[in-house]
């Protein structure tokens, strides 16, 4: 009679022991559906992010920067970094193209919409659907950033091959022609069509020659 009611308890015992084994096994499984069901959230919330980004404008501010030593407000963008003008080009017209890589040392400074924000100019923005996509100008300018600026207020491309100049918050509206002179201190922004030689004493800041060849 005593080991029969010892089979009994251990067929009990074996039963409860099945029993709790099969419950934790479907909460578990409950766990990992709920983990998967989560997945894609995080994924709708990177597109989301990708998507705003696209869709972001321009952003340009004034800040000082070093032009040949002298502590001069110019342009720059919401990074800190200086824009510049070219004086070959036309208020609709770049051309700093694939010739003598020319885009791979000035990067048009570009946005993804119509809309271009400022802090404290009193000039025009634009957006110019060129060659390089859709191209910020301030005051008919076309504006590019310099691949040797590596940090915020520096401003190494002024007078590169004297056709390159910082863009500053009292450039003059550029209409119609290219710009092949200016005239006054650094970043003053006085320009002319004339055809005269650049007479600001700004030489290339890379060590490259005077001449424009090509660009």
């Amino acid at each position: 009679m005593h080991n029969e009611d010892q089979r009994k308890n251990r067929t009990k015992t074996s039963y409860k022991l099945g029993v709790g084994l099969g419950i934790l096994s479907l909460v578990i499984a409950g766990c990992g559906t709920t983990t998967a069901a989560a997945r894609p959230s995080s994924t709708k919330t990177a597109n989301a992010n990708q998507s705003t980004k696209t869709q972001s404008s321009a952003s340009l501010k004034v800040g000082d920067a070093l032009v040949k030593g002298k502590k001069t407000p110019v342009l720059q963008n919401h990074q800190g970094l200086t824009l510049y003008y070219f004086t070959k080009d036309t208020p609709t017209t770049s051309h700093c193209t694939g010739a003598h890589n020319c885009d791979k040392i000035w990067h048009a400074f570009t946005t993804n919409s119509s809309h271009v924000s400022a802090t404290g100019l009193s000039g025009k923005l634009s957006v110019v659907n060129d060659i390089h996509g859709k191209q910020v100008a301030y005051n008919g300018h076309l504006l590019y950033l310099y691949s040797g600026d590596t940090k915020p207020g520096q401003a190494l491309g002024e007078g590169f091959l004297k056709t390159w100049w910082v863009a500053t918050p009292t450039l003059k509206p550029l209409t119609g022609h290219s710009t092949t002179s200016k005239t006054g201190s650094y970043g003053s922004g006085s320009s002319s069509s004339s055809g005269g030689s650049s007479s600001s004493g700004g030489s290339s800041s890379s060590g490259g020659s005077s001449s424009s060849s090509g660009w």
